[in-house]
């Protein structure tokens, strides 16, 4: 029977090649993470809402709300409320129950859209035209719409999804899915 042996520089050769190889397999799986984290953030979407506040003599006055895609990829918007406090308004007459007469209510559909990075739409103006309006009118019409508030729930190109809120001043909360709504305005 023979004996192998292995001299000194063998097993430092062999230790030298498994310690190669683990920093090998590290470094792969470290820029496979880095760049999972680089493919999400290339296409990013950024809702946000901001409110519109027009009154001009002469013009009336125009309340409601745009949203904007401010972030680097497209925004898959799956669904889009307005609440009065934590109360979801689900429709044309209950908005124009609660507000003075005489208001022009227009909306665009928000849901199933495709919002490119920097492209805004406005989602929801209430206009009252007139050369003149009363301030009883102007000051019903802010106090019915103060505490009213927009959200909007989207989603990424690789399904990450957030919410995103009118008047919010943090970032888009992530949500693991958008919740989908049979009535609404949007």
């Amino acid at each position: 029977m023979s004996k192998e042996s292995f001299s000194a520089m063998e097993v430092v050769i062999a230790v030298g090649a498994l310690v190669t190889s683990a920093a090998a397999v590290y470094i792969a799986w470290d820029q496979a993470k880095t760049m999972h984290i680089e493919q999400h953030a290339s296409v990013f979407p950024a809702i946000q809402i901001d409110p519109v506040n027009t009154h001009e003599n002469g013009h009336g006055l125009q309340l409601g709300w745009t949203v904007e895609n401010a972030g680097v990829g497209p925004a898959f918007i799956h669904s889009a409320r307005l609440y009065q406090g934590d109360t979801a308004l689900t429709g044309y007459e209950e908005l124009n129950a609660l507000l003075p007469s005489g208001v022009d209510i227009q909306f665009k559909q928000l849901t199933g859209r495709v919002l490119a990075p920097g492209v805004g739409k406005d989602a929801l103006t209430l206009s009252w035209r007139s050369l003149v309006l009363p301030r009883e009118t102007i000051d019903r019409a802010y106090a019915s719409t103060g505490d009213w508030a927009m959200e909007v729930c989207y989603c990424s190109t690789l399904d990450r999804c957030w919410t995103s809120r009118s008047g919010q001043r943090t970032h888009p909360q992530p949500i693991n899915e958008c919740p989908q709504y049979k009535d609404g305005l949007f």
